[in-house]
């Protein structure tokens, strides 16, 4: 292989590995939010109950349809 062949891979190469790492830094962006997400959800109380399935976010018991 010739140097200027060398030179190429190596930009290629190099092009590469700065895409990983910022695509590597976005997903640690992500996995922070989902991180903070589920603690904010943990700390909400529970639900308990039957699900009204015309409105799942909505218990029959706290004024649902069922």
């Amino acid at each position: 292989m010739s140097e200027p062949e060398e030179d190429g891979m190596c930009e290629a190469h190099a092009r590469r590995i700065a895409r990983l790492e910022s695509e590597i830094e976005e997903l640690r962006s992500a996995n922070d939010v989902l991180r903070r997400v589920a603690e904010f959800l943990a700390r909400r109380p529970h639900r308990s109950g039957p699900v009204d399935r015309a409105d799942p976010g909505r218990s029959p018991r706290w004024g649902g349809s069922g």
